[in-house]
C-alpha cells in the first residue's frame, strides 16, 4: 500500500491503513482483492475529504486530493461520516443508505459490478485481520475529534 497525502483526513488514513493492515495480515486476501478489482480506480467523496484509491496488479496505491476537487475516476462512492458508521454498526442497511441518498455509488455497471465483489473480498479480509478493530476504533476517534473542531 503506498500511501500519499500528508494533509489527508481520517477517512484516507484509515482507508491506506486498512489495506496495509490486510496486505501484512491476510496476504491470500489481499492478493484475491487485487484480483477482484483488476487495473481499478476508485474515487471517495467521503464528507469534505477527496480520496483516490488505485488498485493495480502489483499492489494498491491511496492518494489525498485536495478538498472539492471533483474526483473522476471508474467508480465513485459518496457519503458522511455518520451514514458510514450507520452503515458499519448496521444501524443502516445499504439498500436504505442508497434509497435515502446518505451513500452514492456511481459508475457504469461493469465498474460497479467489480467494485461490489472487491467490497466483498475487502470485508472478508478484513473481518480476519487482528488490527481492523483498533484501526476502526481509531477512525472512530479522529472522526469525532474532527467533527468537534468543525463545530468551534
Amino acid at each position: 500500500m503506498s500511501p500519499e497525502g500528508r494533509d489527508a483526513g481520517p477517512g484516507f488514513r484509515f482507508v491506506a491503513r486498512a489495506l496495509t493492515a490486510l496486505a501484512l495480515e491476510q496476504p491470500r486476501m489481499h492478493a484475491r482483492l487485487l484480483a477482484a478489482m483488476g487495473e481499478f480506480d476508485l474515487a471517495f467523496a467521503l464528507a469534505d475529504e477527496r480520496f483516490t484509491v488505485a488498485f493495480r496488479a502489483t499492489g494498491v496505491r491511496a492518494q489525498a486530493l485536495p478538498p472539492r476537487l471533483p474526483a473522476t475516476r471508474q467508480a465513485r462512492i459518496e457519503c458522511n461520516y455518520s451514514a458510514l458508521f450507520a452503515l458499519i454498526d448496521g444501524k443502516l442497511l445499504l439498500e436504505a443508505a442508497l434509497l435515502e441518498d446518505r451513500l452514492g455509488v456511481h459508475g457504469r455497471l461493469p465498474a460497479l459490478d467489480m467494485l461490489e465483489q472487491g467490497f466483498t473480498t475487502f470485508i472478508h479480509g478484513a473481518v480476519a485481520t487482528e488490527a481492523m478493530p483498533a484501526l476502526l476504533a481509531a477512525f472512530r476517534a479522529e472522526t469525532d475529534s474532527t467533527l468537534a473542531q468543525a463545530r468551534n
